[in-house]
């Protein structure tokens, strides 16, 4: 039977040894007052334990110790999140990326914009539905951040919600669609063309300068 006392004196003792021998026994456990104990810290209001055991999770490639963290970018607490986006970057877990889409309605801006940066930079499809219907609320910082994204899903699905945007009255949201649309339209999404040439006459100068360097760069790989 797990000794719950032990473990928790050398989780919270100076020696590193010990602690990390602490959280394998506590994480290899599969007996219920393990995963109570677990279900307490994450669910806590201890910050420090949550970080210990962020700390502890980096090093365990598992499909579980990925779940783990992602409950752990569900917390308040900014240190924890910080700590387990640390976490959940150096985990060495393949296709863990996918296991955040949740993320993308944490309680705090931090993970969602951690979420929707990870998602997109790693090109999970499974994530542009959900990117898609956050667009409709997001402030505009947010929705900068998700256009821009969407750049490395080359999913033609977007186009639908992002070419609108092409004309939108604020200079920035129309260069983070454009920079989308662009994207496809390198990719090999030809029927953009027509679309992407009307925007050299826009306003803003950097918009036509993307627009000759996106027409530039399709030119050349001819």
């Amino acid at each position: 039977m797990i000794n719950l006392q032990s473990i928790r004196q050398k989780i919270e003792g100076e020696s590193e040894d010990a602690r990390f021998i602490a959280w394998m026994e506590l994480y290899g456990s599969d007996e219920k007052p393990a995963e109570a104990e677990i279900n307490r810290i994450i669910n806590g209001n201890d910050p420090i334990l949550k970080i210990l055991f962020c700390r502890f999770l980096s090093s365990a490639p598992e499909d579980r110790a990925a779940d783990f963290l992602v409950r752990l970018l569900n917390d308040q607490n900014e240190t924890v999140i910080e700590n387990a986006i640390k976490a959940f970057d150096k985990n060495k877990l393949n296709n863990k990326t996918r296991k955040i889409i949740p993320i993308l309605s944490a309680p705090t801006l931090k993970a969602q914009y951690f979420a929707i940066d990870r998602l997109t930079s790693a090109g999970v499809l499974l994530a542009t539905e959900h990117l898609l219907r956050k667009m409709a609320d997001a402030p505009e910082t947010m929705l900068k951040a998700i256009l821009s994204g969407f750049r490395f899903l080359n999913d033609k699905r977007v186009l639908y919600d992002v070419l609108p945007l092409t004309n939108d009255t604020r200079e920035a949201i129309r260069f983070h669609a454009l920079l989308a649309t662009a994207a496809l339209y390198e990719s090999g999404q030809r029927q953009l063309h027509k679309f992407i040439i009307s925007h050299l006459d826009d306003p803003s100068v950097e918009i036509r300068r993307l627009i000759v360097w996106t027409l530039r760069k399709k030119s050349l790989r001819k």
